[in-house]
């Protein structure tokens, strides 16, 4: 009896093991990690595009399109897998104004917006994601990051991110739940229906402002520790039942 009752312990501590690994195990989406090398410079103003493609897996729908505004001032330069480190670095020369504008839109070889290019891919992995993520290494001033998500050309919602500036050895990881995007056209992006992602990072507020971004992913929900609590409890409570 005593082996028994023992036994279904062993069994609910499994349960509950196999819960949380599980829940750890849930890979977020990368939809650029800046492993993959790509430079804009411009010194005067003016405005340059490039497109870069990988098969690694490192950027969603296997390819960056990058377009750089140098708006005023004597230089500008974005760069990404920056001294083979895979960051995004934009550097400001001093009250050089700027904007960068980084699209994942399918293999097009081009810097204009394709809002239906990436097919429909479901970014919420069925529902198993909430949000995106981005983790900001530097910023000495303030600035803004808008994050627009496509289903296509008529429906499409963006979150804007306000750097407040002052981040320069500890980084911030900023996360853009889909349920706070705001409806731009139609009814929205349906975030299991993605077309087209962008981001539009405004460096013209400061002359001179600096930023470097690594990890821009997919948001994955920790199990909560309440929900852990409650499944231990129910199963306890089974055992408990089980030995009367």
């Amino acid at each position: 009896m005593k082996i028994i009752k023992k036994n279904n312990l062993i069994q609910i501590l499994f349960i509950i093991i196999c819960f949380i690994f599980v829940s750890i195990n849930i890979n977020a989406m990368v939809i650029d990690s800046f492993d993959t090398h790509q430079v804009i410079s411009l010194s005067s103003p003016g405005t340059q595009s490039s497109s870069v493609t990988s098969t690694s897996g490192d950027i969603l729908g296997n390819e960056r399109d990058m377009t750089v505004q140098l708006i005023s001032g004597a230089g500008v330069t974005v760069e990404a897998d920056l001294g083979g480190f895979s960051v995004l670095d934009q550097s400001q020369n001093a009250s050089s104004t700027a904007s960068t504008t980084l699209t994942w839109d399918g293999i097009d070889n081009s810097p204009s917006l394709n809002p239906t290019g990436l097919g429909g891919i479901d970014i919420t992995e069925g529902n198993n994601n909430n949000g995106v993520s981005l983790t900001v290494l530097f910023d000495d001033l303030p600035a803004t990051i808008d994050i627009s998500i496509y289903t296509d050309a008529s429906n499409w919602s963006k979150y804007t991110i306000n750097l407040p500036g002052g981040i320069y050895t500890t980084p911030q990881t900023y996360t853009a739940l889909f349920s706070n995007f705001i409806i731009q056209s139609g009814s929205g992006a349906d975030f299991s229906n993605v077309g087209a992602i962008e981001v539009f990072i405004n460096g013209t507020t400061f002359g001179g402002t600096d930023m470097r971004f690594d990890n821009f992913v997919t948001l994955v929900p920790e199990p909560s520790s309440f929900l852990l609590l409650t499944i231990a409890i129910s199963l306890s409570a089974i055992y408990v039942r089980r030995k009367k």
